[in-house]
């Protein structure tokens, strides 16, 4: 746990520079669609979207280039639908995401979140509900945009701020540096020439 807090804590300016803004977690088997529409309306606000197309076959791994994106995404996104209540990939997912200074959005179908086998994952995420129709017809509710956009309104700010510091310290930490060198010397310089004045004044 230890180890994991230190990751996640070096991850989160790396994220705000590098992540992109939302990781969608879902269920291929019913839930493609949907995400796909999810992903496009998110992106036509000007959000950056991961969704895995590929998938993993039942039994593997989630590829580690998937759970690095879930790791430096600024936000995840999981839709919770009747297929996904089993699934392992999502759960590994979940597991991979910090948590820390991070919005988690959960959308709920049919009540498919309480008894997935990552539920324990969530422990007081405010859920969203969505219809089984509206996942089924890959319609994404206004609703659901909408608590997606709001909590990408926070990320937006972080961004713009962690990026700001590095832009400062960019900028600063050479004159910084050089400012340090520059004491040094003097403080060297001036050491040197005290002791030459006691050395005189003990002749």
């Amino acid at each position: 746990p230890v180890l994991f807090a230190i990751r996640s804590a070096l991850e989160l300016p790396v994220s705000y520079l590098f992540g992109v803004d939302v990781f969608i977690c879902y269920a291929r088997a019913d839930a493609f669609g949907y995400v796909a529409q999810l992903a496009e309306l998110l992106a036509n606000r000007k959000l950056s979207v991961f969704i895995d197309q590929i998938g993993a076959p039942a039994g593997t791994t989630v590829p580690r280039p998937v759970l690095r994106s879930c790791r430096l995404a600024r936000m995840l996104v999981v839709v919770g639908s009747e297929r996904a209540q089993t699934s392992r990939a999502m759960d590994t997912e979940l597991a991979s995401f910090p948590r820390t200074r991070r919005p988690l959005v959960a959308i709920e179908v049919d009540g498919a979140i309480h008894s997935a086998i990552w539920a324990h994952r969530l422990p007081g995420v405010a859920v969203t509900h969505e219809s089984l129709q509206a996942l089924r017809e890959g319609r994404p509710s206004d609703a659901v945009v909408q608590r997606v956009m709001g909590a990408a309104r926070f990320t937006r700010r972080e961004t713009v701020q962690t990026r700001a510091v590095v832009f400062t310290a960019v900028l600063t930490g050479p004159l910084l540096l050089t400012a340090a060198l520059l004491g040094l010397r003097v403080w060297s310089a001036a050491t040197q020439l005290q002791e030459i004045e006691l050395q005189a004044a003990e002749t």
